[in-house]
């Protein structure tokens, strides 16, 4: 039987670093006994706000129903498949503000990993998976005001997670007050013009691609990208988001 010298080193070295800097949970920061990838115990990972059964289209909540679509996507889609694991509510709020607003890369990795629990259980073998994932992106203004892309980050975690690419330079943001400033009725007035496609149409070589946001509210700017889109030539467009606003 060989030895193999590399992975005792890295067995070691996981150790100790267990030890000296143990894990803690993200949300009731008890120690974890090993580094666990969503950096929660047992407790707290039963207590998020799962969206246990979601519109397949917009992520809405659709209670006790057979049926997966709600009553406007019947009609009017918004998009083919809509990843949202959690309700933006309690627990999972708390964990997105923090990692939107205090720049906490661990709250964003519960976040991945709720949303890449969800994705495994979606595309199956009879699911096509998406060729690329886009950012939903934000002005340069707004990055270098924050200091931070926080759909650009998500959608970092998921591709390194799903071995899938990220294309970053396909949409861009005019600057402008910050959605979370808005009103309902202001959002769903979001001006067309707020985002454009930086390449021509002929340089995009997709046809499945998924958009990438932390929250998914009206779906006023998901609808308006998903139409910029498919207007370019992309005929499947997926929406990933952390959280549902409800």
């Amino acid at each position: 039987m060989s030895f193999n010298i590399t992975r005792l080193t890295k067995v070691i070295g996981q150790t100790v670093y267990n030890t000296l800097l143990p894990d803690t949970c993200a949300l009731c920061e008890q120690t974890l006994g090993d580094h666990q990838q969503d950096h929660l115990c047992p407790y707290c990972r039963l207590a998020l706000p799962y969206n246990l059964n979601p519109c397949n289209a917009c992520g809405m909540p659709l209670g006790q129903t057979n049926t997966q679509l709600c009553g406007p996507c019947i009609s009017k889609p918004l998009a083919h498949q809509t990843i949202v694991p959690l309700l933006h509510q309690k627990e999972a709020a708390y964990l997105l503000h923090r990692f939107k607003f205090q720049k906490s890369i661990r709250e964003g990795q519960v976040l991945t990993q709720a949303m890449l629990r969800m994705i495994s259980a979606t595309y199956t073998n009879n699911q096509p998976f998406p060729q690329c994932l886009i950012p939903t992106p934000t002005s340069w203004q707004q990055r270098l005001l924050r200091g931070f892309d926080h759909a650009q980050i998500l959608a970092s975690m998921l591709a390194k997670a799903t071995n899938t690419p990220v294309k970053a330079n396909l949409l861009k943001r005019k600057y402008g007050q910050p959605q979370r400033h808005k009103t309902r009725a202001q959002r769903l007035k979001l001006a067309n013009s707020t985002y454009t496609l930086r390449r021509p149409t002929h340089q995009i070589p997709y046809e499945h691609i998924a958009l990438i946001d932390d929250v998914l509210t009206t779906g006023t700017t998901a609808r308006h990208l998903v139409r910029l889109l498919q207007k370019a030539g992309i005929s499947r467009v997926d929406l990933w988001c952390a959280t549902r606003a409800t």
